[in-house]
């Protein structure tokens, strides 16, 4: 993936590669700006995902599945969810 984006001389920050912005009515769009659009919709997907499975493990827990595969999933599905949260994080 091509990057459209580089770090600012001064280190504060990061710059828009040229022509990957264009200026409209109500702010901006482009390449950048969908893909930041994207990063985001995804991050916040995550989010309400992680938000999301313990009910469903209690749910589980309640009928005394703690051992079946659906919650071994989900705790796996959350753990994954809960590591690109925290790499997303660290960049």
């Amino acid at each position: 993936m091509e990057r459209l984006t580089h770090q600012a001389a001064d280190g504060a920050g990061y710059v828009a590669a040229a022509g990957s912005v264009q200026a409209c009515e109500g702010g901006w769009r482009g390449q950048a700006v969908d893909r930041l659009g994207a990063f985001e919709t995804m991050r916040a997907a995550l989010a309400q995902r992680i938000a999301e499975i313990p009910a469903e493990l209690a749910a589980l827990r309640a009928q005394g599945r703690e051992k079946s595969v659906r919650f071994r999933e989900l705790t796996g599905e959350r753990m994954m969810a809960m590591a690109w949260m925290d790499q997303i994080k660290d960049f």
